[in-house]
């Protein structure tokens, strides 16, 4: 086989022009593959750095009425934690936007984590220790934190500063390479759950009390003879022996267990299809310029024809030459390997400069790593094959006689019913192929040139964080208005507004609505607000929000910064609401769980709907409350400069 490759090495020598044309467009056809198995795998496949032991770890979502939810409330945590069996550990978070104050203020991604949860993760300590149960007001920082805020200060440990206006002293560094337990984000602090009062206390008082708040997401760690099977079946045992005890909270609420933490389930389905999409768009472009090489490796396997011939007459068997023309296809399939990984070791990077703006890909780190070596070496050898075997067997077929009498290159091939046919199949192949290409491209220049609803030029944001100011409701009403009084003078702004999230953000909040004269007490609704009622997502804006995104205004008017018992709603929920009818002067049943009962709601309004979530699925049922009545302390404001159109 040594020599096949060396005589293969050596007869593309001597043809550069089929050589180069024949391994660029193999490259370009594997390092599109390999662009997106990076992506892949990267997103999808790559374990969390710094972590032990990922193969056992596993993501716990709640079932509540059908519908699946990341997050769980602290006592039922508690009641998996003691009770299952499965589990070397359950481990238990909360991503929290820390105020850290040290030589100034800078804002921080932060956690609240369980005592146990660096044990369950496996992470070990860079300096210090890590958190323990039991601990009171300390913090672990990352080592990209530690080095970039700290200097890599070896007596960091011991170290005091202020957390959201509260005093907290660092005990550790986390391993270099660990950043929590997300793709797309980096967590820099991690401090103790029992913190939550001070770090988080936007939240209602008592809420690690509360069962039927969902705020946490858990996470554990399957023992080594425990299989994924058995450990769902045990949790739902403990759901069913939850909701025998806690019917007012726990009814119609189970958990279930997927292998893997890091992404969202919402998120992880989205992310796939999109992807499956790229790929099946790649492969497509593969298998052409397979069938391009193809041809070309049978127009000059045809004028060789005379070579083959005079090589079978001499004794050589027609193994040996398919061996030869497959060694030939192997040596080009290599080639265009290695300058596929160059060209998505390029694209890599571009991917990464890219990445800001998309959620799912941000801070995922896009390379080429061994697994991508592996799959484009695979690729390398099945493209090889696909474009060589058939022109090698045909080329193996040359009939002696006839091309030695003849003198003619090509002579025997070209009486070959076979070829003909294969060059016809070849054809409409290509066709085909190209025909779906199209389609495939079309759709993903659909989904990412399509209308988003919602402006995406000249529109900045910056996120703001009330809640550690003291008397944080009052000076931060007072901030909002003069934000939007003072932005607009500003020179280069056009309009400017605020509002909870902002598109293509998740939205983090969802509430059930009722038609007036159906919504339950709020007693009955605690615990049960995702059985009953419709499940909207909910925005608060402040006025001219339509207006700084870009976001039509269908009918109604807008909100004034004095609005209150009044909403305005997406066309979407407008149609599921009140079909074929005016939404405008309707009323919705907005009712608290736990809370006093209050009138219906007014809609002022409707506006155009918009893709929150992702460009990749459809606009959600949205309902907007004014921000400037209904305070939010965490908030985004928004301004939008002159648009050319």
């Amino acid at each position: 086989m040594f020599e096949d490759l060396q005589l293969a090495i050596r007869l593309l020598r001597k043809n550069p022009g089929f050589t180069f044309v024949a391994v660029l467009t193999i490259a370009l056809g594997i390092a599109a593959n390999t662009t997106v198995f990076s992506v892949v795998n990267a997103i999808l496949l790559r374990p969390l750095p710094g972590i032990a032991d990922p193969g056992r770890l596993v993501s716990v979502s709640r079932i509540q009425d059908g519908n699946v939810f990341d997050n769980l409330g602290y006592p039922d945590y508690e009641d998996y934690r003691d009770r299952a069996r499965s589990f070397a550990g359950l481990a238990a978070y909360s991503t929290v936007p820390l105020s850290l104050t040290t030589d100034g203020s800078n804002r921080v991604p932060g956690n609240l984590v369980t005592g146990n949860y660096f044990v369950v993760l496996g992470v070990k300590p860079a300096v210090g220790r890590l958190l323990v149960s039991g601990d009171g007001n300390v913090a672990v920082v990352s080592d990209g934190m530690w080095r970039q805020k700290f200097g890599g200060n070896p007596d960091i440990v011991g170290l005091r500063v202020v957390l959201n206006g509260a005093p907290f002293t660092i005990v550790g560094v986390a391993e270099a390479g660990f950043r929590g337990t997300a793709v797309n984000e980096s967590i820099d602090v991690w401090v103790p759950m029992s913190t939550q009062p001070v770090t988080l206390s936007r939240l209602s008082e008592g809420i690690l009390k509360n069962r039927a708040a969902g705020w946490i997401e858990i996470f554990g760690s399957l023992k080594p003879a425990v299989t994924l099977r058995q450990a769902n079946a045990e949790l739902k045992t403990i759901a069913a022996q939850l909701a025998a005890a806690y019917p007012e909270t726990n009814r119609n609420r189970t958990v279930s267990a997927a292998s893997g933490v890091g992404m969202y389930p919402d998120d992880r389905a989205e992310v796939t299809g999109l992807l499956e999409l790229l790929a099946g768009s790649v492969a497509l472009l593969l298998l052409i310029a397979c069938a391009n090489v193809a041809g070309l490796f049978m127009v000059r396997a045809s004028r060789r024809s005379c070579e083959m011939a005079v090589r079978l007459a001499v004794g050589a068997g027609r193994w040996r030459l398919i061996r030869q023309l497959l060694a030939e296809g192997m040596v080009l399939a290599f080639a265009a390997g290695a300058v596929a990984i160059l060209i998505s070791t390029w694209a890599a990077v571009q991917i990464a400069a890219f990445s800001g703006s998309a959620s799912l890909l941000r801070r995922a780190d896009i390379n080429v790593d061994g697994r991508v070596l592996a799959f484009t070496a695979g690729a390398s050898i099945l493209t090889g094959l696909l474009f060589a075997i058939v022109p090698a067997i045909q080329a193996s077929q040359v009939d002696v006689s006839g091309t030695l009498k003849n003198g003619t290159a090509g002579a025997g091939l070209r009486r070959s019913r076979f070829r003909a046919a294969l060059v016809v199949s070849q054809v409409v192949l290509s066709f085909i192929l190209i025909t779906a290409s199209g389609t495939i491209v079309r759709d993903l220049y659909h989904i990412i040139n399509g209308n988003p609803g919602f402006e995406t030029r000249n529109v900045a944001m910056a996120s703001v964080d009330m809640s550690t100011l003291p008397h944080f409701e009052d000076r931060g009403r007072a901030f909002y208005r003069q934000i939007l009084e003072r932005l607009p003078g500003v020179p280069g702004v056009v309009s400017a507004s605020l509002a909870g999230t902002v598109p293509p953000q998740d939205l983090s909040g969802r509430v059930s609505i009722f038609y007036p004269g159906q919504e339950p007490t709020p007693e009955i609704l605690l615990g049960r607000e995702f059985e009953l009622g419709l499940r909207v997502d909910i925005d608060r804006i402040a006025p001219r929000y339509f207006e700084t995104l870009g976001i039509p205004l269908l009918r109604g008017r807008d909100f004034t910064g004095r609005d209150q018992g009044v909403v305005i709603v997406s066309k979407k929920l407008a149609e599921r609401l009140w079909p074929g009818d005016d939404a405008v002067g309707k009323r919705i049943a907005w009712p608290v769980p736990g809370g006093i009962v209050r009138p219906p709601f007014e809609v002022i309004g409707v506006a155009a709907d918009a893709k929150y979530r992702s460009l990749i699925t459809d606009a959600p049922l949205l309902m907007y409350a004014p921000a400037l009545t209904d305070y939010d302390s965490r908030s985004h404001i928004v301004r939008s400069g002159q648009r050319n159109r």
